[in-house]
């Protein structure tokens, strides 16, 4: 039989407090496995080894809403894939720092030696670029993008019922005659061809798995 925990045997044993427990559960983000009819609160050996990732993830610098959206993503699903994830950031991170402290050294060996300096070599291992300012802009792209497909869609449904219609009664909105209906089967096609995609991408495209892939992207270098 799998062991169970109550919260205080988290607590004492991970270091990790209560409320941080509760407020874990309030966002859905660490649940317990059991509750008992006593309204305890009892977590498995898998809901520890969670918590454990949750608290690296913490450490590396994800707020609770990423850690959140990461767990629910598909190519996070194991225990084994959330630590080779972690495993590359941080190795990621080491080698980052290993060349900023090359850097670092380099340049205070010129400064001792009252020398300069090439200026390539100054600028080596240094993010020269603010990615913050562009990375905003396209957090704020995505979350208008829904309400601008929105847009698009009924735009779409709007613009083939028209013409479905003008073309079913024979009175095309641009003239009668074989001008007239090629241009209404034109606008008619762009209306299901508008409808489709952006039906497409506003219920089956997911906004939060795009931040998540983007912020993910900047936060990994």
């Amino acid at each position: 039989m799998n062991s169970l925990y109550t919260v205080s045997q988290v607590a004492k044993e991970t270091g990790v407090t209560i409320k941080t427990l509760h407020h874990y559960q309030t966002i859905k983000l660490l649940l317990p496995s059991k509750i008992g009819e006593n309204g305890y609160r009892y977590y498995s050996e898998a809901d520890i080894k969670l918590l454990q990732e949750i608290l690296l993830y913490r450490t590396m610098g994800f707020s609770l809403h990423d850690i959140n959206g990461l767990l629910s993503t598909e190519g996070y699903s194991t225990r084994i894939q959330r630590l080779e994830h972690q495993l590359t950031i941080l190795n990621a991170s080491i080698e980052k720092t290993q060349g900023m402290i090359k850097t670092i050294n380099a340049s205070l060996l010129a400064e001792r030696k009252e020398q300069n300096m090439k200026h390539q070599e100054m600028f080596e291992h240094v993010d020269k670029q603010d990615d913050s300012i562009y990375r905003t802009m396209q957090n704020i792209t995505i979350l208008l993008s829904k309400p601008f497909t929105l847009v698009f869609f009924v735009l779409g449904i709007a613009m083939t019922i028209a013409y479905a219609r003008a073309l079913i009664i024979d009175t095309p909105i641009f003239g009668a005659g074989t001008e007239g209906n090629i241009v209404s089967v034109i606008f008619l096609i762009l209306g299901i061809s508008c409808s489709i995609v952006s039906g497409y991408n506003l219920f089956f495209v997911k906004t939060k798995d795009m931040l998540n892939t983007l912020n993910q992207k900047y936060r990994v270098k």
